[in-house]
């Protein structure tokens, strides 16, 4: 195996980048708290408004 010297190990770039399983990773835990929010202020909206469905 051949040594690098410090100044190339300066020189070498990568691993800085992000993925597309991080970047789907990040935009489905968006997606799912956005979904839980739209749920949780539907319900809060149904209650106030008096408008919930009766149970039989």
């Amino acid at each position: 195996m051949k040594e690098v010297s410090d100044n190339e190990l300066e020189k070498i770039i990568g691993g800085d980048s992000l993925s597309a399983g991080v970047v789907n990773g990040i935009v489905k835990i968006i997606q799912t708290l956005y979904d839980a929010g739209t749920g949780f202020g539907g319900a809060i909206r149904r209650m106030h408004d008096d408008d919930l469905c009766p149970t039989k």
